[in-house]
């Protein structure tokens, strides 16, 4: 994708990958994949016969993480400080009032979420209700979906909402404050990584986000981004926040 909102679709001619555009809107983070894959993919050579698809899914997978390194100082949403003690909503209007949870039940909420988005369509709202066990009622402006409530000392908020008004895709975020009230990092990731999900950590940058990824039923690539205490010491979230990729239609499963 480009600045002006092109999405970058890859195809394969006489054996290298070439680009071709069309418009949608997309996160900014996509803008940086699209760049680093232009810049991946400029020189490409043809693969042997056989491995022409293992290289293509090897290539993607490194450029990807070239992108989520090129892309760590761009920020979905605000990184809670320590003296927030509400979840920062933006320019949304506040969510409702929801039960208190405690720090396990949010937890094994991450890991029943991931677990369960298996397409676009496990990220609609009833479906990610069913699965958390809680309403989601509208906020003021009905642009999205969620609660806020108590957790331990701190705070919680449980949103749903479309990035972009005019496509399907949805966006499902955690925000945990103070940042203090966060959950233990291993407690995420661990069960995660033993489900196959692939833990990703940027090399550049000062954004404090990690990365857990893996391809589901779909054949799409679901994300975690998690808001971290420290990228190179972590040991606890204040955010986790999960989107889907759609595959490629171009490369095959």
């Amino acid at each position: 994708m480009n600045r002006s909102g092109e999405q970058l679709d890859l195809k394969n001619r006489g054996g290298c990958l070439s680009m071709r555009s069309s418009k949608r809107g997309r996160n900014p983070r996509y803008v940086a994949i699209g760049s680093a894959l232009i810049l991946a993919l400029s020189a490409c050579a043809k693969p042997a016969p056989g491995h022409q698809e293992n290289n293509m899914q090897d290539a993607m997978v490194t450029d990807m993480r070239a992108a989520q390194d090129q892309a760590a100082a761009f920020s979905d949403a605000s990184i809670p400080t320590h003296s927030a003690t509400v979840p920062d909503l933006g320019d949304y209007p506040a969510l409702a009032k929801g039960p208190e949870l405690t720090v396990s039940s949010v937890v094994e909420q991450v890991h029943d979420l991931a677990n369960a988005l298996k397409s676009q369509h496990d990220f609609s709202v009833d479906q990610v209700q069913k699965v958390l066990a809680i309403d989601l009622p509208p906020d003021a402006s009905a642009r999205r979906r969620g609660v806020q409530g108590a957790i331990g000392a701190g705070s919680y908020a449980w949103a749903v909402w479309k990035p972009v008004a005019t496509q399907d895709s949805h966006r499902i975020a955690l925000t945990l404050v103070p940042v203090d009230a966060c959950l233990s990092l291993d407690a995420v990731t661990h069960p995660l990584l033993a489900e196959g999900f692939q833990l990703y950590t940027p090399t550049s940058g000062d954004d404090r986000r990690i990365t857990v990824h893996k391809t589901v039923a779909s054949g799409d690539l679901l994300f975690l981004s998690i808001t971290v205490d420290d990228r190179n010491a972590p040991t606890c979230a204040s955010r986790v926040t999960f989107e889907m990729e759609p595959r490629d239609p171009l490369v095959s499963p």
